[in-house]
């Protein structure tokens, strides 16, 4: 009994352990921070760390502003230095590529 006991614990754990990842790898990444700069589509983000880090910006990234009636689709011009930003760059390896950047307030910093 004790034997079928430790077998089906240690099932279990291996079980659990494969599922934990198996579910990083589809993990989204963020960078949260501060717009910096932006042009020739590339985006220059300060994170709260201080650090700066840049991200490309493809014809496929979403760009857009959550509101209070719904999301509003913008456009490269829509973002402003000193914005913040939140950019799902996917799996976060470098070149980082945004896939959504979803657009704030101005900082009054």
């Amino acid at each position: 009994m004790i034997r079928f006991l430790s077998l089906t614990m240690a099932t279990l754990l291996f079980l659990t352990l494969i599922n934990i990842v198996q579910a990083h790898d589809n993990h989204k990444h963020s960078v949260m921070g501060v717009v910096v700069e932006q042009e020739d589509n590339k985006l220059k983000v300060k994170t709260k760390e201080g650090k700066i880090v840049t991200i490309a910006l493809t014809d496929k990234t979403k760009i857009f502003r959550v509101e209070y009636q719904g999301t509003k689709k913008l456009g490269l011009d829509d973002i402003v230095k000193g914005g913040r930003v939140v950019v799902d760059v996917g799996n976060g390896k470098e070149p980082l590529t945004a896939q959504e950047l979803k657009l704030g307030s101005v900082s009054s910093q």
